[in-house]
């Protein structure tokens, strides 16, 4: 791991990516610091309303897991490179939109709102449940 993040610096990148171990194979990306794994597979990545969203994410299987969710807006905050002035996620993953990704945190004066994050320059906001945006599900290392 002293190695990436060495060969980062020297590159010049963000060191923040030394945190994140892809792997190919499985189509996921793992945050070694928060104890988070994320799908990473374009077939999976899709839009959807946040009902929807909610579901995809509850019946996923990658990598031999179900436990998947749909991530809180912490930790889909967790995965942007504000370094970057465009397509803000972190680099360690392989397939990315630049558009609104769902959370499941709900506003709290409005529960026909969620929050979600525009991953091409990283705007934060509310959305209604009903609009259609990009899902990525995440679940807890054990």
């Amino acid at each position: 791991m002293k190695k990436i993040l060495l060969l980062i610096i020297l590159l010049g990148g963000n060191a923040a990516w030394a945190d994140f171990i892809r792997d190919d194979t499985s189509g996921t990306v793992t945050d070694t610091k928060r104890h988070l794994q994320w799908q990473d597979d374009s077939n999976k990545i899709i839009l959807g309303d946040w009902m929807k969203a909610i579901d995809i994410c509850e019946k996923l299987e990658i990598a031999q897991y179900n436990d998947w969710r749909l991530p809180n807006i912490n930790e889909l905050i967790s995965i942007t490179d504000y370094e970057k002035t465009n397509n803000i996620t972190v680099d360690a993953f392989n397939y990315t939109r630049s558009r609104y990704f769902w959370s499941s945190t709900t506003v709290n004066n409005s529960t026909k709102n969620a929050w979600a994050i525009d991953f091409g320059v990283g705007h934060s906001n509310t959305a209604h449940k009903s609009y259609s945006n990009y899902i990525r599900c995440v679940r807890t290392v054990k």
